[in-house]
C-alpha cells in the first residue's frame, strides 16, 4: 500500500486553521501529518518593510533572485520570527502536540505564493527524509476534504507527481511572465542544462509529488527564477519525471467555494478555496 504524508501548509494561527487540520487527521488517522507553519517574512529588499504595493513586491521578487539575498532573508525571518512570534508559536505548538502533532515553522522568502515549492524542498531537506512516505500531499488551510487522502490521490500514484490544471502553459497565463523576466529566465535555465525548454504550468493547491521527485530536486543547485506554479511541473517534466494532471474539478484559484457547492458537490472530494466555516452539522462528511 503507498504511503501518504500530507504537508498541512498555513499563516495564520486562527480557528479556521486549526479546525481544518483536527478534521482532516480525524478523516486519515492513518496518514502522517505535518503542521507546516509559515512564519511571514520580515526582510524585504531593498526596503525593510512591505507597502504591499505591486512595484515594491516585484522588486522584492526580483531581488530574491539573488541566492545570497534569498539566504539572507531566510535567515533573518528565523531570527526575527523565532523572537516576535515566541508566544504563539509556543501556544500553537502545546495544542498541536495535545493532538499528538509536531509543529515546522517555514521561513521561506514568500512563501506564500512565489515560492512555495521551496517551502516543501527546505522541509523535506531538514526534516521530512526521516518520515516514511511514498507520497506527499500538499494540502492548504483553505482547502476542504469530504473523501479520505488515499480515495482522493490513490489512483494518481502511477505518476512521479501531479498537479490541478496541470499542462503547457500558454502567453496569456498570468505566471507565464510574471513576476517579470519569468519566462525568459526559465527558458534560460532549462537550455543551460540542456533539457527540453518547453513551459508547463499548474495550480498548486493540492498537488502530489513523489518521494523520488523530492530526492532530485533537493539535489538541484539552484531553481529557476518564476512562480511555483510554473517552476515545480516545469523542472520535473524536462528531468523525465511522469507528471500528471490532478482531475479536481472544485479546486480552483476563485471565486470562493460556498457550502452549498461542497454539500452539492460531495462526490467531488476536494474543494479549493473554502472560507466559510462549515460546522459538523452541515458537513456533507
Amino acid at each position: 500500500m503507498t504511503d501518504f504524508a500530507v504537508l498541512y501548509k498555513f499563516h495564520r494561527l486562527d480557528a479556521l486553521s486549526l479546525k481544518r487540520l483536527r478534521r482532516l487527521v480525524s478523516m486519515n488517522p492513518e496518514l502522517i501529518f505535518v503542521p507546516c507553519f509559515g512564519v511571514r517574512q520580515f526582510l524585504y529588499i531593498p526596503l525593510v518593510r512591505d507597502f504591499q504595493k505591486r512595484y515594491w513586491t516585484n522588486v522584492n521578487k526580483f531581488a530574491l533572485k539573488s541566492s545570497h539575498i534569498f539566504r539572507l532573508s531566510s535567515a533573518i525571518n528565523r531570527k526575527l520570527g523565532t523572537f516576535s512570534c515566541r508566544s504563539e508559536l509556543e501556544k500553537l505548538r502545546a495544542v498541536l502536540e495535545r493532538n499528538g502533532l509536531s509543529l515546522y515553522c517555514d521561513f521561506t522568502p514568500m512563501a506564500y505564493g512565489l515560492n512555495a515549492d521551496r517551502a516543501i524542498l527546505q522541509w523535506f531537506d531538514t526534516a521530512g527524509r526521516m518520515l516514511p512516505f511514498d507520497y506527499l500531499v500538499y494540502y492548504e488551510y483553505d482547502m476542504y476534504a469530504t473523501k479520505k487522502i488515499r480515495s482522493i490521490y490513490g489512483e494518481y500514484v502511477q505518476h512521479d507527481a501531479a498537479f490541478v490544471l496541470y499542462e503547457r502553459a500558454a502567453s496569456d497565463w498570468f505566471y507565464y511572465s510574471n513576476p517579470p523576466g519569468a519566462r525568459r529566465l526559465t527558458l534560460k535555465w532549462l537550455k543551460r542544462r540542456g533539457l527540453d525548454p518547453v513551459l508547463y504550468r499548474s495550480l498548486f493547491a493540492g498537488n502530489m509529488i513523489s518521494r523520488k521527485a523530492l530526492e532530485a530536486l533537493v539535489h538541484l543547485k539552484d531553481l529557476p527564477y518564476c512562480h511555483c506554479e510554473m517552476r515545480m511541473p516545469t523542472v520535473l517534466t524536462a528531468l523525465g519525471f511522469k507528471c500528471g494532471r490532478l482531475d479536481f474539478p472544485m479546486v480552483r484559484y476563485r471565486p470562493p467555494i460556498s457550502r452549498n457547492e461542497i454539500e452539492n458537490r460531495t462526490d467531488a472530494g476536494i474543494f479549493h478555496p473554502v472560507y466559510e466555516h462549515i460546522t459538523e452539522g452541515n458537513s456533507p462528511a
